[in-house]
């Protein structure tokens, strides 16, 4: 029952590494830039920013407590000398402000310095004493679970919402964690007790009739409020074959008792006091056999009450009764019979001698309850229509509905929750969409079936209906709820789409700020998790798409197509529309730097954006195509001769192919597509082609779609490296033009040197600026 109900995924990621990000704080906000040990030196160097300028920091390091050197601006520092070194420290501000972050090493390795207890407040640490970085991602798979105000007469569906994560190890190579990884994960509900829930009115009517819907009890013989699952308020997240850990069919309620009231935002239809529909959980990483505590975060269960009382209430006061729940449930029992011969508020389930209470996919199948056929009632007939069809064909294309609501086909929130509750709150709403732009308005959806099959991935809108062929599917398991929900992407489609965009209807980032919680704690940033260093520990802060893998292995080109108009299978596309949109969605208006010129601009073609876009924005701005591509990739190994490298395919191997995955050389091939996707994409054109070259003994024909591509030629199996063309794109990619910099003297530019760009590129780059190499 568990797998197949509703599921409601809260998505949840607390980085327990190096944090670049503000610290949300109700006083002030912290930002490290620096934090780093010297294992040969034995020196933590820490540089941090505060948003208050008129504070005192301290590092909280191995125990100890160590005050921060004030610079000026809001911005600290400490370089200082320790006995051992803690991958987790904590820093903390007069005014309250907090975070913690980890500690990257140079020099050497700091494998045999680490400190015997990890650091206070840092996250904790394995069972065998070593810290382990992790992160810890979750979505919400609705965006707002429905529930009713009451049970006492008839139920839509019942209290029931799902949290969902994924654990990630970060490192070179991140890993999904699974049970076998030796951790747990504990949840709980903060809004939500058990004692809060069995004396709220409404909800208390649902403990008394749970039975009565054939659930069984709402209260454990333990005391603690279950849910139809079995599901408590508390306990562990259960790991699932498919990467993930869920629970699935928590009890929340919208809460009405212990919430500020800020948060009571929901009104109540029936005209009880505000609710909090953005309920939080509590989500604890856990060492399986110690008990330590490794990361934790805190994360969004929505769940409100929606419209129908407010039209049903009406027409019960219409007809000349008292506008209550009773009289409400008794006329629409007469007007279903009326039009199907049956008075459901006749029915008698528990054959106590009073009507109800009923449940309407008892009749109705209702595939969210997690049923194949509708259970029935004894002496009545199962409908051969869905829950879904009924609910809303019927309403949409009833004449009287329409004196009460003449636009109900595409007004949703006259049904879903609108109580100053936004169940569609993502930043496509913000982008002027509505429902019906996805999902088609009610006459729409039924006249193409969706009623008939809903929550199905084969009715459900896919992302690929505006943004071209994202991957969608890629790691797909059948099982309840559409495409985006349940596809898996990224590294051999392991990561859930949901953990970096978030929740359906409020993806990052939403227009509530509760929900934009994890992304702007991880990255500095409310949009989509996309900064490499989130799980990557080689890599920088930069932004980028990950990539998204196709049913057939190819590598999806990334970006996304709005406006326009499509004909025969072909979108003719809106430039004005992409900038004003897809643009913004990563930065603010820089149309002005289109041209053919600006290596920035045409290192997006592919990469950043799908190249329909790229070439419909330069026609736009530019009034031409470039004919220009952008530049990137890594190249290792090989020799330098006044400022040109020679490539080593062989190096490149064994170290560029590595930092990505294992060694799977024998794999290279001009049939195969995950191979000929690499190139501009996942490495430069030069090594791309030095590689093919040593393993084929040709060149493909055959190219991958985006990326970028770096200067130089190539002649047999060797590859020469443009330096002049590096500093202009590859050392972009990162920060702005910092050639000046560029010293054997300079530990910064040093550090480069097979870490941030390959051993061949620092090679080219030291030799053209410093006339000899860098030792």
């Amino acid at each position: 029952m568990r797998k197949k109900m509703i599921a409601m995924a809260v998505t949840a990621m607390i980085l327990g590494g190096t944090i670049q990000a503000w610290a949300a704080s109700s006083v002030g906000s912290l930002k490290v830039t620096t934090s780093q040990w010297d294992a040969s030196k034995k020196v933590l160097t820490l540089n941090v920013t505060s948003k208050v300028t008129k504070t005192a920091l301290t590092l909280y390091y191995d125990g100890k407590k160590y005050p921060m050197k004030a610079k000026g601006g809001g911005k600290f520092s400490l370089s200082q000398k320790m006995t051992c070194y803690d991958s987790k420290i904590e820093v903390k501000s007069t005014q309250g402000a907090s975070l913690s972050t980890g500690v990257t090493v140079k020099n050497g390795s700091a494998s045999n310095q680490t400190c015997p207890v990890s650091t206070e407040g840092s996250g904790g640490s394995g069972g065998s004493g070593a810290t382990r970085d992790l992160v810890v991602l979750a979505t919400n798979d609705l965006g707002m679970h429905c529930a009713c105000p009451g049970t006492e007469y008839f139920m839509l569906l019942p209290p029931f919402n799902t949290i969902r994560a994924q654990v990630i190890e970060r490192g070179k190579e991140p890993k999904v964690l699974g049970a076998e990884d030796g951790i747990v994960i504990e949840y709980k509900m903060v809004e939500n007790t058990d004692a809060s829930l069995k004396s709220d009115p409404y909800y208390s009517t649902w403990i008394k009739n749970m039975p009565k819907y054939g659930f069984g009890p709402a209260v454990r013989a333990d005391g603690k409020v279950q849910g139809i699952s079995g599901a408590t308020l508390s306990g562990q997240l259960e790991p699932q074959k498919e990467g993930w850990w869920e629970i699935v069919g928590i009890p929340a309620y919208p809460d009405a008792t212990n919430s500020t009231a800020a948060d009571k935002i929901m009104t109540d239809p029936l005209g009880g006091p505000n609710r909090n529909p953005y309920l939080t959980a509590e989500i604890k990483v856990k060492d399986a056999v110690s008990g330590q505590l490794l990361t934790e975060t805190k994360a969004v269960v929505p769940v409100a009450f929606g419209g129908c009382c407010n039209c049903h209430l009406q027409l019960t006061k219409d007809k000349g009764m008292e506008p209550t729940p009773a009289n409400s449930f008794a006329l629409m029992g007469s007007l279903h019979k009326r039009d199907s011969g049956i008075d459901f508020s006749k029915i008698d389930p528990d054959g106590d001698g009073q009507p109800g209470p009923i449940r309407c996919s008892a009749c109705h199948l209702d595939p969210a309850m997690g049923e194949t056929t509708a259970p029935g009632y004894k002496g009545y007939a199962t409908s051969k229509y869905t829950f879904s069809n009924v609910l809303h064909r019927w309403h949409a294309e009833n004449e009287a509905v329409k004196k009460y609501d003449p636009n109900l086909a595409t007004n949703c929130y006259a049904c879903h929750p609108g109580n100053n509750v936004g169940c569609f709150r993502d930043f496509h709403a913000d982008k002027g969409l509505w429902c019906t732009d996805c999902h088609g308005d009610l006459n729409q959806r039924a006249a193409e079936g969706q009623v008939d099959n809903p929550w199905s991935r084969m009715t459900l809108p896919k992302c690929a209906d505006c943004h071209g062929d994202m991957g969608e599917g890629g790691g797909n398991v059948n099982v309840f709820g559409g495409e985006f929900l349940n596809s898996r992407g990224h590294v051999d489609q392991k990561v859930l789409c949901s953990s970096c965009h978030g929740s359906p209807h409020a993806l990052y980032p939403s227009s509530v700020a509760k929900d934009n919680y994890q992304p702007l704690t991880l990255q500095g940033s409310e949009s989509a998790i996309g900064k490499c260093d989130v799980c990557h520990t080689d890599m920088g802060s930069k932004w980028a798409m990950p990539p998204h893998v196709r049913a057939d292995g190819s590598t999806a080109t990334g970006g996304t197509t709005t406006g326009g108009t499509t004909t025969g299978g072909t979108t003719t596309v809106d430039a004005a529309t992409e900038l004003k949109t897809t643009c913004l969605n990563c930065h603010g208006d820089n149309q002005s730097k289109v041209s053919c010129s600006n290596s920035k601009w045409t290192g997006h073609n592919g990469s950043k954006v799908s190249t329909a876009v790229y070439n419909a924005v330069t026609q736009l701005k530019t009034g031409g195509t470039c004919t220009t591509s952008g530049t990137g990739g890594t190249t290792t190994g090989g020799t330098t001769t006044g400022g040109t490298t020679t490539v080593d395919a062989a190096t490149e191997l064994k170290t560029t192919c590595l930092n990505c995955h294992g060694d799977n050389q024998s794999k290279v091939s001009c049939s195969n597509s995950k191979w000929t996707g690499h190139n501009g994409s996942k490495v430069s054109t030069a090594v791309y082609n030095a590689v093919t070259q040593l393993k084929t003994g040709g060149t493909c024909t055959t190219s991958g779609t985006g990326g970028t591509t770096t200067g130089g030629t190539t002649t047999g199996g060797t590859t020469t490296v443009d330096a002049a063309t590096e500093l202009k794109t590859t050392c972009l990619k990162c920060h702005s033009d910092k050639q000046s910099k560029v010293s054997c003297s300079n530990s910064k530019w040093t550090a480069h040197n097979g870490s941030r760009v390959s051993s061949a590129i620092y090679s080219a780059v030291s030799k053209f600026l410093t006339g000899g190499v860098c030792r």
